[in-house]
């Protein structure tokens, strides 16, 4: 299924009636893209194929390296929805949680959210600690974690922690 899941990600696929989609996993345990991958009804290979043009994802994507962060560039220049999996680690800016290393700069999962969150047509904070914090920012949080709503400010904003996949399908369903 990895195989297929990538290939339908490299792919070059119609942008017609579909959303492009940046996931970005943030401070957290990586269970929710589990999910996605784990999902019904409609699976993910019927969601990334016939539902959204993943452009971006941390796990998922064909690309790597500065490619990978390319993508991301030119998606956030897009009409996409942005969800975000993971609390946002805020302390030293952001250097708790590095997704990328571009041009010599860190990249981390705070400049990303901030970045494409200032762009997106919705925010959906995907799995507990997105939505609350979690265990990520539980006491004695040393990486300063926040949820995603106490760090971006979007009037579209939905927040999903239980069942979040399921529903967040649903949710990209109907947009």
């Amino acid at each position: 299924m990895a195989r297929t899941l990538m290939g339908m990600v490299s792919e070059q696929k119609s942008q017609l009636n579909k959303i492009n989609l940046i996931w970005l996993e943030t401070t957290g345990c990586s269970g929710n893209i589990i999910s996605l991958l784990n999902a019904y009804n409609p699976d993910a290979v019927y969601f990334l194929k016939e539902m959204v043009n993943l452009m971006y994802s941390n796990s998922l994507m064909a690309a790597e390296g500065e490619a990978a962060y390319e993508q991301f560039l030119k998606t956030i220049e897009t009409e996409f929805v942005l969800v975000v999996e993971g609390a946002i680690s805020t302390k030293d800016n952001g250097l708790y949680n590095v997704i990328a290393r571009y041009k010599g700069q860190y990249i981390t999962g705070m400049d990303a959210v901030k970045k494409a969150g200032e762009k997106a047509k919705y925010i959906l904070a995907v799995g507990t600690c997105a939505s609350y914090g979690g265990i990520s920012a539980a006491s004695p949080n040393l990486a300063l974690c926040k949820p995603v709503k106490e760090f971006v400010e979007k009037k579209l904003f939905i927040s999903l922690a239980v069942q979040g996949i399921q529903i967040g399908l649903l949710v990209l369903s109907h947009i």
